[in-house]
């Protein structure tokens, strides 16, 4: 009957590594799928690739900090091949370089999604476990954050003005720094010692605001802390943390708080932690 066909539906998605498929998996007590695979690159090739003329210029251009003509550079030699293969060899030579995002750019053309080293990088581990065991959060989850907005690109800008890896709008950036008695100037922000610093912080102000509710603290991350009381106060019934996530409004929020949660699950495996996607408080919590 209908359960046998939610059961199908379930197994299906505990396949998946995802968000949904993760959430899946802990509902039927499966271990996650990771389906991880290290691609490996030829020496001779990732040494041919590197003296390709598309890469030594986005190697100059990012060198002088010309970083919009790097991306754009790079954004032109991924277009100029339809081989997924050769995009993901670029993602790997990028990644030697230190070209996180663009790294990620290329290996997603490339679709490989199992190619979870390449995805999920780990650059600036010692910051964000620094910073992390001062504000006492698990540091898979700052970086998760920072994954989601900015790829790891210390030089991000968003539209509305957001930056650095962690993405702090400079008023936020202002007030966490005043809070925590730090010299700041906006232009620190594309610093990653200082937007870690901030943005741990503002990450740890959001979690005591919402009583330590880590569901809450990413909503609000992205959508900002007094939309997430209005839409408590809004709400008709207390819900489960999964019928809450799917309710959220803004779809860029939602999605964003799905992401970052799936994104702590991939870090916390590929660092050896034990990888959960709720915790059991956060799985028995009405919202």
């Amino acid at each position: 009957g209908d359960s046998e066909a939610s059961s199908a539906v379930l197994q299906a998605l505990a396949a998946e590594r995802s968000y949904y498929g993760f959430l899946a998996a802990d509902k039927l007590g499966l271990p996650y799928a990771f389906n991880h695979q290290t691609p490996l690159l030829d020496p001779d090739v990732a040494a041919a690739l590197q003296q390709l003329p598309g890469v030594q210029r986005v190697g100059e251009l990012n060198f002088h900090e010309q970083y919009n003509l790097a991306h754009a550079e790079w954004y032109q030699l991924l277009q100029g091949s339809d081989d997924p293969g050769r995009s993901q060899q670029l993602a790997q030579v990028a990644s030697r370089q230190g070209w996180h995002r663009m790294a990620i750019d290329a290996v997603t053309r490339a679709r490989a999604w199992d190619a979870l080293d390449l995805r999920f990088p780990t650059p600036y581990r010692d910051v964000f476990e620094r910073y992390a065991s001062v504000q006492k959060v698990p540091p898979t989850e700052l970086m998760a954050i920072a994954r989601r907005e900015s790829a790891f690109f210390p030089q991000a800008r968003s539209p509305v003005g957001a930056r650095g890896l962690m993405q702090i709008m400079p008023a936020t950036g202002q007030q966490v720094a005043s809070s925590l008695g730090q010299r700041h100037s906006n232009s620190d922000l594309y610093q990653v010692d200082h937007n870690v610093l901030l943005g741990s912080a503002y990450y740890r102000q959001l979690l005591d605001r919402f009583g330590g509710n880590r569901i809450f603290a990413l909503t609000a991350y992205n959508a900002g802390p007094h939309r997430v009381d209005r839409w408590r106060h809004d709400a008709a019934d207390a819900v489960p943390v999964d019928i809450w996530v799917e309710t959220i409004p803004y779809k860029e929020t939602r999605e964003y708080v799905q992401a970052v949660l799936a994104y702590n699950v991939v870090f916390k495996y590929l660092m050896g932690d034990t990888p959960s996607l709720l915790t059991r408080e956060e799985r028995s919590a009405r919202y």
